[in-house]
């Protein structure tokens, strides 16, 4: 049985307005800076969009890719990516620490995979914990459960992805758990700019 869920995809009506929020958020000296990165991304997303559609992962692939040029590095300052956890805590900072074979990666829900816990449990409750957080709190309730069924649809199919990836390619268990782990980061990156697009949102007041 296949447990994929469709390929969701995005117009370029939505795709333009998420990176407004994303990209345009000051006035003064800074809304040029801020318009060119806003339509730097744009020129990226209108490469891949066809019949005025992108799918959604490789929209989040350009924008996880335009954040970390855009955002501070770790010198200037904390990268959302780095701390985005649904304990509100740095988690996976360090995805890789190999050593005669072996591969570990201290995050809540590879930790829950690796040890034998079902995926779909894992995945559950690390969702139900990443929407307890402030940032997710006081939504709309038909907004919440939006936001919900995206971020459930695309951990699985990562997590889906790098299963079959590494059954097909991983030539050891640690090249198999650092398939996991790898989509389990790209989720988290891609859930921090969702985080930082919902509170743009409650601060304008467009709920």
């Amino acid at each position: 049985i296949d447990r994929r869920p469709p390929p969701l995809t995005l117009n370029r009506r939505e795709c333009n307005y998420i990176a407004q929020t994303i990209f345009i958020r000051n006035q003064g000296d800074e809304i040029e800076h801020e318009k060119q990165m806003y339509q730097d991304f744009m020129s990226k997303v209108d490469e891949q969009i066809e019949e005025n559609e992108i799918d959604s992962s490789d929209f989040m692939q350009i924008a996880v890719e335009r954040y970390y040029i855009t955002r501070p590095s770790d010198e200037e300052g904390e990268s959302p990516a780095d701390t985005f956890s649904p304990e509100g805590g740095s988690v996976g900072t360090t995805p890789v620490a190999e050593e005669e074979g072996t591969f570990t990666f201290d995050h809540p829900l590879f930790n829950k995979i690796v040890s034998g816990q079902s995926v779909e449990s894992a995945e559950s409750e690390y969702l139900e914990a990443i929407l307890s957080r402030p940032d997710f709190q006081d939504l709309p309730e038909e907004v919440l459960a939006e936001v919900r069924d995206d971020l459930t649809q695309e951990l699985s199919q990562r997590i889906m992805q790098a299963e079959k990836d590494g059954s097909e390619s991983a030539e050891t268990e640690a090249d198999f758990h650092k398939m996991i782990a790898d989509a389990i980061q790209g989720f988290d990156t891609m859930t921090a700019l969702v985080s930082e697009h919902v509170k743009q949102l409650k601060s304008g007041g467009a709920m």
